[in-house]
């Protein structure tokens, strides 16, 4: 195994260049993994290549990407610098892992209610650093003053898609996530607009559930913030 990449004692993790990590895929799909890698990796790997979901998660720039057999889990993150982590996890705790990257915990129930918004309303209220009373969005009639100033307390905006690799019918299934300090909303799709609307912690989690094929059972796995706890991206 290259000198560039380290594995982590304590959550076996292997750290290094992204573009390595990236390369093992390559090579165990050609029985070439090294004899020093750890047996959580190598499992990992094998995970990836007869996986039956996958589920990509874009948030702050970066990405992470899960692959999941019916047992096992890797998991890629993206740290930065061109640094990055690959975990080999059970199948049931890759999304309590991937809820703890989004840091996905308690937060006030929103006061706002639904909004019904233009998609380029929505986003010029994103990229507005003082998103608080946006005028975007204080000029659209189908936004909710109070969901206007929530955004002025905007932790992060994230979107996880899932992919089902070996269903009948191959299929993909989009979550997007506003995590305000004010509370949680999820973003769907409504045509050229979107709907905003309020949700909970678990609201969010059990949607997270519902992109794998294994049912979409929350209580698959740990909850979020359990034991697998994971440094945020």
């Amino acid at each position: 195994m290259s000198v560039a990449l380290h594995a982590d004692s304590h959550t076996g993790a292997l750290h290094g260049p992204l573009a390595e990590l990236r390369a093992l895929f390559e090579l165990e799909s050609h029985g070439e993994i090294p004899a020093n890698a750890p047996a959580g990796i190598t499992r990992a790997l094998e995970a990836a290549r007869h996986a039956a979901c996958s589920l990509t998660l874009a948030r702050g720039g970066r990405e992470a990407r899960c692959w999941m057999d019916a047992e096992a889990a890797a998991l890629l993150v993206d740290d930065g610098d061109a640094q990055g982590r690959l975990l080999g996890l059970a199948a049931g705790a890759a999304t309590s892992v991937i809820a703890d990257l989004c840091e996905l915990g308690p937060r006030p129930h929103p006061t706002a209610g639904t909004s019904c918004l233009a998609v380029p309303v929505l986003a010029r209220a994103l990229a507005d650093p003082h998103r608080a009373g946006s005028s975007s969005l204080k000029l659209d009639p189908e936004a909710d003053p109070a969901f206007a100033a929530a955004l002025g307390g905007l932790r992060a905006h994230w979107r996880i898609t899932g992919e089902w690799l070996q269903t009948a019918t191959p299929a993909t299934h989009v979550l997007e996530v506003l995590d305000s300090e004010a509370g949680w909303w999820t973003v769907d799709p409504l045509g050229d607009r979107v709907r905003v609307e309020p949700s909970t912690a678990a609201g969010v989690w059990r949607a997270l559930n519902a992109l794998t094929p294994r049912g979409g059972d929350p209580d698959e796995g740990q909850a979020p913030g359990g034991a697998c706890r994971m440094p945020r991206m």
